[in-house]
């Protein structure tokens, strides 16, 4: 706990406003943003003061007043002083009569035995194992504007704390713990202009996050990519841009006036950034533009459940956004955690090794918590149903398939291997209905996913007018309003392809999930499934995946998902399962050489019946 006496004095006084100052204080700052609403204070840099309405008084004093406990003070004497003067001016009855000589009596900031007492920011602040005892962490303490009616978690508070200590920082928790809130707390407590870049489809999901913060709509700026020149030059406090608009801008735009501008940056999703070239450089244009603005802005937050989706090279481009020594030479990184190997074109970095040292590594730069070990969440079932698909699309491609003749077999592997997994999606839609309209009927409210846009017009046209939809054809404001009315009731299905609908959407309206058919990424269905797991579900949640019955890649994929689905990583999560082995890194490759193997064994029958035929 901090100690000590700090006096807050009055500068000057011009109308009706205060000019304030105090030597720096971290827990100052944080107390006057929460006494004074954004709309009523503006900080002068060239003189270090904060300009504030004298009206808001009566509320800061209390506030510090409040606060000072365990040893440390702030005298409010000016303020008050001014205030009566101001009172008397203008025949105000003098509100600071009952404050004046108040003593100290707010319990002690982050003491879980007084969590049940009234504390400021109306939050309690309760910090993970490791914080708890750090002395440094009284001094980051996160607030929220006031008469916000935003409650956060004990978990958020410690987060954004965290996050506010460290600077830069790879926030990891699971799907479901609120990551949106706890950067929004981590930014809100930094002076100067925040910067959220984001996926597309979630532009408007943090604009309204932003808002339920407490923050009027007045004071943030969606940018669009079809007006981006005019939408820089608003000066809005907090700025919201996605991915591909990054595009859009010179990279000068970003790193000249942006970083300038802007003390905070959050990449929402960062795992959008993790391309890696062999040399360990960006290995996109997203990836690169991402980079040069996280070296140039003093606070980088990163929020992702899942900082490593298929290898664990993809996190060293996001550990080199937030400065980790990890990230100071690629070539021992990846020697070292990504199982080097050399084939007859150089090394290849797609392993996975030393993964216990290297979760205790990351300890230093970030945080990870699981939604079951922070929140009393309800159990998630998965059920994997069997059902008889309609596979004559299927087979036709691949008998087809297997009696052709290519010289490259993989290049033909790959391009059938889509369309049969598209044609068993299309042949379960019917039986995938049948489940919905069951589970309809007995009162619930349901989440649709499939990979195919033509699955999810199929779905889509079943349940009609009871039905919306999120999918890539589908405008950012269009989702929020589906987002809208299915949690309010209005709709009682919602059909997501995985991709546009996968990420960063809250569903607890519903407790069921129905998969029509699979993604190749073990990570995208988990991320897909939490859109109902998470902060504000009460019930069970039921997961069901549908495949098809004697279907050879349907069972193999699903299989191949199961075990990936029942594991969290060695790495992230630093338990015994293994997520990422060399050998299972890519569903999308094992299938390709399974489609290969039934060739050739199909191709030596029919030789061996030629042979057979003429001997």
């Amino acid at each position: 706990m901090e100690s000590g006496y700090l006096k807050i004095n009055v500068a000057s006084v011009k109308d009706n406003r205060a000019a304030i100052y105090f030597k720096y204080n971290e827990t100052a700052v944080s107390i006057l943003k929460s006494a004074i609403p954004q709309t009523g204070r503006r900080f002068c840099r060239e003189n270090k003061t904060w300009n504030v309405d004298i009206r808001s008084l009566p509320s800061l004093v209390k506030m510090f007043a409040e606060c000072s406990v365990g040893g440390m003070y702030y005298e409010c004497s000016s303020l008050i002083t001014i205030y009566q003067k101001y009172c008397e001016n203008n025949g105000i009855d003098n509100s600071f009569s009952r404050l004046e000589g108040m003593i100290p009596i707010q319990p002690e900031l982050f003491d879980s035995k007084n969590t049940e007492k009234k504390k400021p920011y109306h939050m309690k602040e309760v910090l993970p194992s490791g914080y708890k005892d750090d002395p440094e962490i009284s001094g980051f303490i996160p607030s929220i504007p006031e008469g916000s009616t935003f409650k956060p978690y004990p978990h958020q508070v410690s987060g954004a704390a965290i996050l506010l200590k460290n600077h830069k920082y790879i926030l990891a928790d699971t799907m479901g713990l609120g990551k949106t809130f706890t950067a929004i707390m981590a930014a809100y407590g930094t002076e100067g202009r925040k910067l959220i870049i984001t996926p597309a489809s979630l532009k408007l999901n943090w604009r309204n996050e932003i808002m339920k913060f407490g923050i009027p709509e007045a004071d943030i700026c969606v940018i669009s990519s079809k007006t981006v020149s005019e939408d820089l030059k608003n000066d809005a406090e907090w700025v919201i841009v996605n991915y591909d608009s990054l595009r859009c801008v010179h990279k000068e735009v970003f790193v000249s006036q942006w970083a300038s501008d802007y003390s905070v940056v959050i990449f929402d999703e960062a795992h959008y950034c993790k391309a890696v070239n062999a040399k360990g450089a960006p290995g996109s244009i997203r990836s690169r533009l991402s980079l040069e603005i996280a070296r140039s802005v003093p606070n980088v937050y990163l929020l992702t459940g899942t900082p490593i989706t298929n290898k664990t090279k993809d996190i060293f481009i996001l550990l080199k956004m937030v400065g980790s020594p990890l990230s100071k030479n690629w070539f021992a990184f990846a020697n070292r955690y990504c199982g080097a190997t050399r084939n007859s074109f150089g090394w290849e970095y797609d392993g996975s090794t030393n993964q216990e040292e290297l979760n205790r590594r990351l300890g230093s730069c970030l945080l990870r918590r699981r939604i079951e070990n922070i929140l009393d969440m309800p159990q998630k079932l998965r059920s994997y149903i069997p059902v008889e698909a309609d596979l004559r699309d299927y087979d036709r491609l691949l008998n087809k398939y297997l009696t052709s003749q290519d010289d490259d077999e993989r290049t033909q592997a790959f391009a059938v291997l889509g369309k049969m997994k598209q044609a068993a999606a299309l042949g379960k839609v019917e039986k995938t209905c049948a489940l919905i309209s069951d589970l309809l009927e007995n009162g619930k409210s349901v989440v649709a996913y499939t990979c195919y846009l033509e699955s999810a017009d199929k779905i889509c046209e079943k349940f009609g007018n009871d039905c919306v939809r999120i999918t890539g054809d589908v405008s950012t404001a269009e989702r929020q309003t589906a987002v809208e009315q299915f949690q309010s009731g209005e709709k009682k299905v919602i059909v997501c392809t995985v991709a546009a609908g996968g990420v960063g959407l809250t569903l607890t309206k519903s407790d069921v999930v129905v998969f029509n058919d699979f993604d190749y990424s073990a990570a995208n269905m988990r991320q897909a499934e939490d859109r109902i797991w998470r902060i504000g579900q009460r019930n069970a949640c039921s997961i069901f995946y549908i495949y098809a019955d004697k279907c050879l890649l349907d069972e193999t994929l699903c299989s191949m998902l199961d075990k990936k689905l029942s594991n969290m990583g060695k790495i992230i999560d630093g338990r015994e399962e293994e997520l990422i082995t060399k050998e299972d890194a890519s569903n999308q490759a094992i299938l390709m050489k399974k489609l290969m193997e039934m060739k050739n064994s199909a191709q030596r029958k029919k030789r061996s019946k030629r042979e057979q035929k003429f001997a």
